[in-house]
């Protein structure tokens, strides 16, 4: 629990300054936060979801990621900046086509790894 708190304090300094704009942003202090870096920064869009447990015996635990929850909700970052004047339909459109096209290429290679197989 101890590793997952420094993990969790690493990445809210993370956050704060993506939303400040700092110069330097601290994503080498965490594992978590160096696997994070390409969804938290630039390009992406960012969605935090909270779990925590019901269970009386997690109560220490549910509270920490609370505490942790309320500490982000209030940090800004910048929107993405290739999605700031996209249409959400338009999107949605994209990534169906995007779905589509990557289906095709499976059966195709899927075709060709059949065909190899069959000729030996």
């Amino acid at each position: 629990a101890i590793g997952i708190n420094k993990s969790l304090a690493a990445l809210h300094d993370v956050m704060l300054a993506l939303s400040s704009n700092k110069e330097h942003i601290p994503y080498r202090n965490s594992t978590l936060t160096k696997v994070l870096a390409d969804s938290l920064g630039g390009q992406a869009k960012c969605l935090m979801y909270v779990m925590i447990s019901p269970a009386m015996r997690e109560r220490v635990n549910a509270l920490a990621a609370l505490k942790f929850a309320s500490r982000c909700k209030d940090i800004l970052l910048s929107p993405a900046k290739q999605n700031v004047d996209k249409d959400p339909l338009v999107e949605l459109e994209e990534a169906k086509a995007a779905v589509a096209r990557y289906k095709l290429e499976a059966e195709k290679a899927q075709s060709a790894v059949e065909g190899q197989e069959g000729q030996s």
